[in-house]
């Protein structure tokens, strides 16, 4: 009897750990997978652990704001940090006559204010919305966690400079 219960014992610390193991490989295979292959990315779009000035494409910003970037757009300059959440800031300037094509192709629903807004400080010489004197902005959800704020600082009247701050939880 007890060969058989010393044998059980093992076969069950054998079993365990097989299961240990065949769990570590598999977590392994799934990090590197989640790493190397880019599914650790948020949308395909920013790599976790990205930080750093001007590392967004247009092609990104566009996939980050939702909506293209005007084709007057110059000067663009981004900002981004991603690990668990995705935190961007962009700026560009447009035209101030290409202001209102721009406001009127925002996502339905989007409703421009004049009001208190709220963005981010930065320590980039290219991030001054509340140095605005004139301005307008909004805050569109798009899905539970994905914020972006939008400000169109329309102080110059030849130029305005178009402000975008996205987090993604």
């Amino acid at each position: 009897m007890t060969d058989d219960t010393g044998t059980s014992k093992r076969r069950t610390v054998l079993f365990i750990g097989i299961g240990c193991l065949v769990t570590a490989m598999l977590a392994v295979v799934a990090l590197a997978a989640f790493f190397l292959l880019g599914i650790g990315s948020i949308g395909s779009l920013v790599q976790l652990g990205t930080d750093g000035e001007g590392l967004l494409s247009n092609a990104d910003i566009e996939r980050l704001i939702d909506m293209p970037l005007p084709a007057s757009a110059a000067n663009v300059r981004s900002y981004v940090s991603s690990f668990q959440d995705t935190f961007a800031q962009i700026r560009f300037e447009i035209p101030a006559s290409d202001v209102p094509q721009y406001v009127a192709s925002m996502p339905p629903g989007t409703v421009m204010r004049s009001d208190q807004f709220s963005l981010q400080p930065n320590d980039y010489d290219w991030w001054r919305p509340h140095e605005a004197q004139q301005f307008q902005w909004a805050t569109i959800e798009s899905a539970p966690s994905w914020y972006r704020t939008v400000l169109i600082d329309t102080t110059d009247p030849n130029l305005a400079i178009v402000y975008w701050q996205v987090i993604r939880t």
